[in-house]
């Protein structure tokens, strides 16, 4: 082989390189990601919502699959997982996430870009969750721990119920008896008079009372001996005044 065949030889290879690396750069996709690191501060047991900004910078459309894994991986709630984007076209990728651990916790949110022909290329989105309080779990046994201790008031506060309701009855039937007692007293009291009427009102075979009958005529003589002696005086009277005035 002379000099100009291997040349020429060395000038295709090179070409066909060449050729290679362009279309490989051609066909490549790229993924963009606006937001792909956030750090929430949240309370245990609280929900948040939150965006994955995801932009599609290439001249195809492309495919979007999101999924999780990390620490709230099964906490996490993608309202649309699934969908296409068009060239140089964007969307907000909205999803919940609920922080049930207390502590520092990561999560990552993976996207998929999927061309219609080709490889698919991806990134991850980090969720950095800072939770301050209890966990659920441990949220969850304070509050049985609670309706427990609920439930047994309610117990105790029944049994003081029923203790003070059968107290009330013992005591409505000591005081119905003791008005019933009462009753039967003022009863006996009232027709005590009537018992001692009875008593002292006289009866058929007891002794009539008689007075002496000398009593009575010594009595209508002396009343009669008043009236003659008052008619005596005033006659007497009479005759004696005009004796006085004569003189």
């Amino acid at each position: 082989m002379n000099r100009k065949t291997r040349t020429l030889a060395q000038s295709f290879a090179l070409s066909l390189v060449l050729a290679i690396l362009m279309l490989s750069l051609i066909s490549g996709l790229t993924a963009t990601l606006g937001n792909s690191r956030m750090v929430l501060r949240m309370n245990s047991g609280d929900s948040l919502e939150k965006y994955l900004l995801i932009k599609n910078a290439n001249s195809v459309p492309v495919k979007i699959e999101i999924t999780t894994s990390g620490d709230l991986a099964k906490w996490v709630n993608i309202n649309d997982n699934i969908f296409s984007l068009s060239p140089d076209e964007e969307k907000k990728a909205f999803f919940t996430i609920k922080a049930t651990k207390s502590g520092t916790t990561e999560t990552k949110l993976n996207v998929r870009f999927i061309p219609e022909e080709g490889s698919a290329v991806g990134l991850s989105a980090t969720v950095v969750v800072i939770a301050s309080g209890l966990d659920t779990q441990e949220y969850i046994d304070s509050q049985n721990v609670k309706e427990e201790n609920k439930t047994f008031d309610n117990v105790d506060n029944t049994k003081k119920e029923v203790k003070n309701n059968n107290n009330l009855t013992i005591k409505s039937g000591l005081e119905n008896k003791n008005t019933i007692n009462f009753t039967e007293n003022i009863k006996e009291n009232i027709s005590f008079p009537n018992k001692v009427k009875n008593n002292f009102s006289p009866s058929i075979n007891s002794p009539e009372i008689t007075i002496p009958k000398m009593l009575i005529f010594s009595t209508l003589t002396l009343v009669v001996l008043l009236i003659l002696l008052v008619v005596y005086s005033k006659k007497f009277v009479k005759k004696k005044r005009p004796k006085e005035g004569h003189e």
